[in-house]
């Protein structure tokens, strides 16, 4: 007998908002493992994921080819952080169900953001270039199926300079006085976060127009960013390569602008209310989040 159940096909965490996709699907599964499943999708709509995850997992114990219920259990260890596990129960659902494209995707974004690259190609290889799933997969990966990274990279040779006693000084006791210059920058309506690229144009982020201001070293002032994929930017960060990275407070998001002047995109990673950035040499973007209370670490991934 076949019995009619939900399912979502996504969830969406922005800030305490949750919104679900309804569907009609009949299942040949059993009453007691719908009922764990709906009581998911009820706890999950109410934020009580912890409860939510057991009654997934319940699903699952009485059927365990019960796609639906693998998929939204691994939406939310994605969610709470918990990447390994939910690889493992996505790994699980495409058992299952290996053409959902939708699983396959997961999978493929999971792996690259645990720098898994060997699997998250295997997995991208699976999706039909003509799928929505493989545009989404190209918006923030470049050459997918050859090779995976997050941003482009520059050829870059730094000479080394011999420190002076002099710079020795000035590095261990500071400045000793501050000097305030002129020609301010101005009209600027809520600036937020600021950075400097390698050769002295300035970046400003506007908080209340959703915009990004360049600032060229002679003068020269353009918005490169405004609404779209920049929501609520208050943190900037600039890498070695003069990559550009947007902190979106409104939107949970980290968005790059590479260097190159492609198209902006949003990184893979999950942040909690964005603030401050930091991009150390080595590749690690380093991101304060205020929902969440921490300060997280990502590493980046560039093509060679």
């Amino acid at each position: 007998m076949k019995h009619c159940i939900y399912k979502f096909s996504k969830i969406f965490f922005v800030g305490t908002i949750f919104t679900f996709m309804l569907q009609f699907p009949c299942y040949a599964f059993s009453q007691d493992a719908i009922n764990s499943y709906n009581k998911g999708i009820e706890m999950t709509s109410r934020e009580k994921y912890k409860k939510a995850i057991v009654h997934f997992q319940k699903a699952i114990e009485k059927e365990p080819e019960f796609v639906d219920a693998y998929y939204n259990l691994g939406i939310l260890e994605e969610f709470r952080g918990n990447r390994e596990k939910a690889i493992e129960v996505f790994e699980k659902a495409h058992k299952y169900k290996p053409e959902d494209y939708e699983i396959i995707y997961k999978l493929a974004t999971l792996h690259y953001t645990t720098e898994n690259l060997e699997q998250a190609e295997v997995y991208i290889k699976q999706i039909p270039p003509e799928d929505p799933h493989f545009k989404r997969i190209v918006e923030f990966m470049s050459d997918p199926g050859e090779n995976i990274f997050s941003v482009s990279r520059k050829d870059d040779i730094e000479e080394t300079k011999e420190e002076t006693k002099e710079d020795v000084e000035k590095k261990l006791n500071g400045p000793d006085s501050c000097e305030t210059l002129e020609n301010n920058i101005s009209e600027i309506k809520a600036p937020t976060g600021i950075a400097k690229d390698s050769e002295g144009n300035i970046y400003v982020a506007d908080f209340s127009e959703n915009s990004i201001i360049y600032i060229s070293n002679d003068g020269e002032q353009k918005v490169i960013a405004r609404k779209g994929l920049i929501k609520g930017p208050i943190g900037l960060a600039i890498d070695k390569y003069n990559n550009l990275y947007v902190a979106n407070y409104d939107s949970d998001e980290i968005v790059l602008l590479p260097a190159s002047g492609k198209a902006p995109k949003i990184l893979p990673i999950n942040v909690k209310k964005p603030y401050f950035l930091m991009v150390d040499d080595s590749g690690i973007l380093y991101v304060s989040e205020q929902a969440n209370n921490t300060v997280s670490k990502h590493k980046l991934i560039w093509k060679n």
